[in-house]
């Protein structure tokens, strides 16, 4: 085992235990930890499990091969020192205290693209923003409202995302999945249509 410290975007902490074995990727996956999304599942596809190591963990870790060097160049913002895909970084007892960041920005990013719209019609959105009032408290609201009009469009959804958003996701896991982090979990080798393929075909046979 190993304690790993996961540290949201906005500085709140996750201590937790992950056995050894596992990546440091399906230590926050199987805690339910956000900002750590994994699309490809841990096959080095995408960059959604990008983190930044802690300046004094950047030498005690394996060396980043090819691969995970060609996918970190679509990482939102990466750092050529700090930065790694957490999927492929293998935890042993020797990572115990590993300290990363995960960037947010890229979920940001992301909502900018497909919500930007709403720069368009602010009083729109604001009316949008008072329906969650029941839910998330005048004050919030509000100061939600206040980043809208002051055109802070990254700032109104990175609020948003941790203290509407995520906080929904994780009661929603907690309630509807609770088995979720028992779940055995399913590496491939690659994205290639082939390891897919031969992946669906073996959960089929476990399924069945």
């Amino acid at each position: 085992m190993a304690k790993i410290t996961y540290v949201e975007h906005s500085g709140k902490e996750h201590v937790v235990e992950v056995a050894a074995g596992l990546t440091v990727m399906e230590g926050a996956r199987d805690n339910g930890i956000p900002g750590i999304e994994a699309n490809c599942g841990g096959a080095c596809a995408c960059s959604t499990c990008h983190v930044y190591v802690a300046p004094e963990w950047v030498e005690k870790l394996p060396k980043k091969d090819a691969m995970e060097e060609d996918m970190l160049d679509f990482a939102w913002n990466p750092d050529p020192v700090r930065s790694r895909l957490t999927c492929q970084i293998k935890v042993t007892p020797a990572l115990d205290v590993l300290r990363v960041q995960m960037p947010d920005e890229a979920r940001v990013q992301l909502l900018l693209e497909d919500y930007g719209f709403f720069a368009q019609d602010v009083d729109g959105f604001c009316r949008l923003l008072d329906g969650l009032v029941a839910l998330r408290g005048k004050d919030t609201v509000v100061h939600w409202q206040t980043l809208a009009r002051a055109g802070a469009w990254a700032d109104v959804f990175r609020a948003m995302m941790t203290d509407h958003y995520d906080p929904l996701y994780n009661r929603s896991m907690d309630r509807h999945y609770a088995g979720y982090a028992q779940a055995r979990p399913v590496l491939l080798p690659d994205g290639g249509p082939t390891a897919l393929a031969a992946t669906a075909s073996a959960m089929l046979a476990m399924a069945g």
